[in-house]
């Protein structure tokens, strides 16, 4: 039978999905925690079959246990479940290395195909997550455009910014029409405020 940790700082959380692995006989809980320390600590010295994190946790996230593990050199698969489906979150995560990136209000048949997926070496993220990642694809900016949209945010005109990032105004004009079509943004205000909330800068 497959074993798995489970991370989640709820126990209702966790007894649910207790519940639900007991139901379905393919998988066998070995070990749980509360906490982002405490899911490291476990998974390491359980070696699961692979973990079953939470996104949020008190002291931190699931993506830094995943980067933890790996440092460490545990190659345990995490499967993340989070209510959040933020695709800037998911891309993190899966530039972290994650096996798989699920809901939390995910169906017990879906749950099964993840976990199926991962044990078998694959990556799985829930299709509904997938379709919001493959969008904000197309709203990816350059770094150059992320310099320019930055240096916007702070107050300054394209003449300020050219001069600082030492390229031709009308370059930086170029680069600011592109970061308005991309971000769906009606001008250049539009567009920074857009670029806080999406947090592509800072």
């Amino acid at each position: 039978m497959t074993t798995c940790v489970i991370a989640d700082d709820h126990f209702v959380i966790r007894d649910g999905l207790k519940a639900r692995f007991r139901a379905s006989q393919l998988v066998e809980v070995i070990g749980e925690a509360e906490t982002g320390a405490s899911a490291i600590e476990t998974i390491e010295r359980l070696r699961p079959d692979l973990a079953l994190v939470d996104l949020r946790m008190p002291d931190g996230d699931g993506i830094t246990v995943v980067t933890e593990l790996k440092a460490r050199g545990c190659e345990v698969p995490v499967i993340l479940f989070s209510a959040l489906s933020d695709p800037f979150i998911v891309d993190r995560a899966l530039r972290a290395g994650v096996a798989g990136y699920v809901a939390k209000d995910t169906s017990p048949e879906l749950l099964d195909r993840a976990i199926a997926q991962v044990l078998l070496g694959r990556r799985f993220i829930d299709p509904d997550i997938a379709m919001a990642l493959l969008d904000a694809s197309e709203h990816e900016l350059t770094p150059r455009e992320r310099d320019v949209i930055q240096l916007a945010s702070e107050g300054l005109p394209n003449k300020s910014i050219a001069f600082q990032l030492e390229i031709g105004t009308e370059t930086v004009r170029t680069h600011m029409a592109s970061i308005i079509a991309k971000l769906d943004a009606g001008n250049r205000t539009g567009a920074v405020a857009k670029a806080l909330r999406m947090t592509l800068i800072d």
